[in-house]
């Protein structure tokens, strides 16, 4: 049974990263009220009411960073001013992180250090705590994590052969992104 379940797991070990993940940040997630406390927190609430509104971007914040008030808001068009349902993307965005914590680690020294390190973050209380906090800290680690992701998978696109152009596309994409 075990030996099975160790099979299972190997073979599906991004998934078995994003699980464990996900499920521990939506644990936390669901002892929360649906409302925000933080002083940032406010102040993309309340530029993202304005973006839902169709006013657009009204801030006078130094804070006027687009990226969280534009995701919050399209969660309020969406399904109102629901922090739940914000909440719930960034405990997806939060998993995500964890595969490419995993991925970057396998790829740069070892699969050993890729189960090691994607398990320990997918458990590491302070990243679980920020799945509640609707502020750019969990945006700023997916944003610094895909530019070395799609580094190494460049590396790697460039020594496979001659699907190295297809697999450089994506990446090319990622590199954008990031």
């Amino acid at each position: 049974m075990i030996a099975k379940l160790k099979t299972i797991v190997v073979a599906h070990i991004d998934l078995a990263v994003f699980l464990t993940a996900l499920v521990a940040r939506l644990a936390w997630i669901s002892t929360l009220e649906n409302s925000i406390h933080w002083f940032d927190e406010r102040e993309f609430a309340a530029i993202a009411r304005h973006l839902a509104a169709g006013e657009g971007y009204v801030s006078s914040s130094f804070r006027a960073n687009p990226t969280v008030a534009a995701y919050l808001g399209l969660v309020f068009r969406l399904f109102g001013e629901n922090y739940v349902v914000a909440r719930i993307g960034q405990c997806l965005m939060g998993a995500a992180a964890c595969v490419f914590v995993r991925r970057i680690a396998a790829m740069l020294v070892g699969p050993g250090a890729g189960l090691f390190s994607g398990f320990l973050l997918a458990l590491y209380p302070p990243h679980i705590l920020k799945a509640a906090n609707v502020s750019l800290s969990l945006w700023r680690r997916l944003e610094r994590m895909l530019p070395w992701h799609g580094a190494k998978l460049i590396a790697v696109a460039r020594h496979a052969g001659p699907c190295s152009a297809a697999r450089s596309v994506p990446v090319g994409a990622i590199q954008a992104a990031g």
